[in-house]
């Protein structure tokens, strides 16, 4: 674990020092409302996305960290990683393209990684491919996937929630997530995701501290990739028909 730690710093910090000026632009999406995620003696009352979020250039970020969402002039709809983070709507912030949020949040770890379920979840709903019922218009729906969200990444309950199962356990009374939060929970954990593939991890503030806020986006997978896993399947069917 300690190991692990200390190459995702080093992966923060150099992910953040090609940041340059690349600025991003963030509004309220008018969907999501202020509330307990995980009942008393939890976080209290927290507001997270829907976010809009408009990349407004690019510029200094290595070309690894464009494209998909990271063009100049694309608008997109996120969710945040940390609780204990806050933007300010309508302001111009610097960010770096990154695998990890940095510099606050509730969790023990900094960076904090972002989890597989948590990018499994978010590509689900960038795709409309979620398998639990989903509403984008309803408060209530987008609370809970941001409370999953928050749950994968070590954000409530405890100081670490992997060990805090009450929010889980489905027992009324005991502080746990919604039962929509716990839906969306479950099937990330069933879809097996074992790496976060294209999500990544918009670290916004202040350039060299991007301390006001990490938000989750997509960027394409390496060229190249795509080719070479259907190569790989066409030589295994002809493989398949030789034998």
């Amino acid at each position: 674990m300690k190991f692990a730690l200390k190459m995702g710093i080093a992966a923060a910090l150099a992910l953040a020092s090609h940041a340059g000026a690349a600025q991003l632009r963030i509004v309220d999406a008018g969907v999501g409302s202020s509330h307990n995620p995980d009942g008393t003696g939890g976080q209290g009352n927290l507001r997270g996305g829907l976010f809009r979020v408009t990349i407004n250039n690019t510029t200094g970020l290595p070309s690894s960290s464009t494209g998909g969402d990271i063009v100049a002039g694309k608008t997109f709809l996120s969710f945040c990683l940390e609780i204990g983070e806050n933007i300010a709507f309508n302001t111009n912030y610097n960010f770096a393209v990154n695998t990890a949020s940095i510099n606050g949040g509730a969790s023990p770890y900094n960076p904090q990684p972002l989890m597989n379920q948590s990018a499994y979840l978010y590509s689900a709903f960038r795709a409309g491919t979620l398998t639990t019922a989903f509403d984008i218009t309803s408060n209530a729906d987008v609370n809970a996937l941001q409370d999953a969200i928050w749950f994968f990444q070590n954000q409530l309950g405890a100081a670490d929630v992997d060990d805090n199962a009450n929010l889980i356990d489905g027992v009324a009374g005991n502080g746990e997530l919604s039962a929509k939060a716990i839906a969306f929970v479950n099937e990330a954990n069933a879809a097996g995701w074992t790496t976060i593939r294209n999500v990544r991890v918009l670290n916004v503030g202040a350039a060299g501290t991007f301390n006001n806020q990490d938000l989750i986006a997509i960027i394409p997978l390496p060229q190249g990739v795509g080719l070479a896993s259907a190569g790989l399947l066409i030589l295994g069917a002809r493989r398949r028909r030789s034998l």
